[in-house]
């Protein structure tokens, strides 16, 4: 499309469509099994962390391309599923039966201090860590190898403190509503 100037004399559009392309080539190496847990096995089950548009927003993308036959293909042998409530049980429910070892966390925060979601990806760490305590994982590891961003490129900092490299945070525009 037409090119949209940002202020800071960037195209918008060429930037959605570099992230865009990011998150292709990350869910490709993913699938293709280039991209693997801290024991080496493959990803298989995600778990969305979010509240508010960073959980809804996913959850109807993902509910709308249910029907689609590239994107019902492309889901064969994953599973997907949602944490956006920090109530015990529904943490308990979201990652009851999982793998740690082949479960992929994806915190959407553009924020990244939304404290709902900070919990909860704190407790999916914790619950990472404890099902991988006898590989003697590092947290740093579990983190660099089962979390994946969603923040504003305004907030690398927080994202990579709480242990994210840059190129694993799929930005979000701090103008794009949730």
């Amino acid at each position: 499309g037409e090119p949209v100037p940002l202020d800071d004399g960037s195209d918008a559009v060429a930037r959605v469509h570099g992230v865009r392309a990011r998150v292709f080539e990350f869910a490709d190496a993913v699938r293709g099994g280039k991209v693997r847990g801290a024991t080496g096995k493959k990803l298989k089950s995600v778990v969305a962390v979010g509240i508010g548009g960073s959980y809804l927003g996913p959850c109807y993308v993902s509910e709308a391309l249910q029907y689609d036959t590239h994107g019902a293909r492309n889901r064969e042998g994953y599973e997907l599923r949602f944490l956006s409530n920090i109530d015990p049980t529904c943490v308990a429910q979201a990652l009851e039966g999982l793998d740690p070892e082949e479960t992929l966390v994806v915190v959407v925060s553009k924020s990244w201090t939304t404290a709902e979601t900070q919990r909860n990806a704190a407790q999916a760490r914790d619950w990472l860590r404890e099902g991988m305590a006898s590989w003697r994982v590092s947290d740093d590891e579990l983190v660099k190898k089962h979390f994946v961003a969603g923040a504003s490129t305004d907030k690398l900092d927080a994202v990579a403190a709480w242990g994210i490299a840059p190129r694993r945070n799929l930005e979000l525009r701090g103008r794009v509503g949730g």
